[in-house]
Order: structure tokens, then sequence, then C-alpha cells
């Protein structure tokens, strides 16, 4: 993946839909990582990153659209993309409270403002340890 230094083309649609948003935050649009900060992305955020790409296939804008205006979609897309970062963390650490950590870091981001809180805390780490409800 190509990673510029810059914001997606889309970032208008985006800053309509959560605000403003500052740099230390990193899109897909595509098949590139747009990482405004220039800030280093470790091997776990590109597996999430890479999540999107295959996400949004051959329709990048249509991904998008739908991205930014179904909360039930981007929780769905999210969830996929942060449990594939948490699971390529566990492979690389094997030491369980690192795990726990991690999962609690990431696990904020996802229900926090960035997405438009939409989960819980709790919620979305049984989300990125892809555990099912059982009802």
């Amino acid at each position: 993946m190509m990673i510029k230094t810059e914001y997606p083309p889309n970032i208008k649609d985006i800053e309509n839909r959560f605000g403003s948003i500052g740099k230390n935050v990193v899109f897909t649009y595509g098949d590139i990582i747009y990482n405004p900060s220039g800030n280093f992305i470790d091997a776990y955020l590109i597996s999430h990153e890479e999540t999107h790409t295959k996400q949004q296939g051959s329709d990048i804008e249509g991904w998008w659209k739908k991205y930014l205006n179904d909360d039930k979609f981007r929780l769905e897309q999210e969830a996929e993309a942060y449990h594939n970062q948490y699971e390529h963390f566990c492979r690389n650490k094997k030491d369980l409270l690192r795990q726990e950590e991690f999962l609690s870091f990431i696990a904020k981001d996802l229900s926090g403002d960035m997405y438009g809180n939409i989960c819980n805390l709790e919620e979305a780490k049984k989300l990125i340890k892809n555990e099912k409800e059982n009802n």
C-alpha cells in the first residue's frame, strides 16, 4: 500500500459527518493510506487499513458513502478491521497482559467519538475479539 502524508480526497465529506478531524487520524481510500500527521504506522494498523482496502473493492466512493451514512455498516466494517488488527498484534505479542491492554486501547477508539459513538466499550471489545452473543 502506498502511504501519503495528506488528507484523503473525501475529507470534506468525512468532516461533514464527524466534525473537524485532527492530523492524528489515518484513512484508507482505495489502496492508499492517508496519514496527514506523517507519524509512523505500525504493522498492526497497516493490517487494519488493508482490511478497508479489501472492503472498498472496486466501489471506493460507494463504500465511503455508505460508511459515512450507515452506523450499522460502519460498525461492521470497523469491527472486522479492528479484529484483524488485534489478531495481528496477538500473533506477534504472546503476553496476555499486553494483548488485553492493546484490546482496551483499540476498543476505546472503536467506541469513541471518532466513529460516532456507535457502540460502548464492552461491545467494542467483544466485536474486536469476534465474540458472538450467546442468546
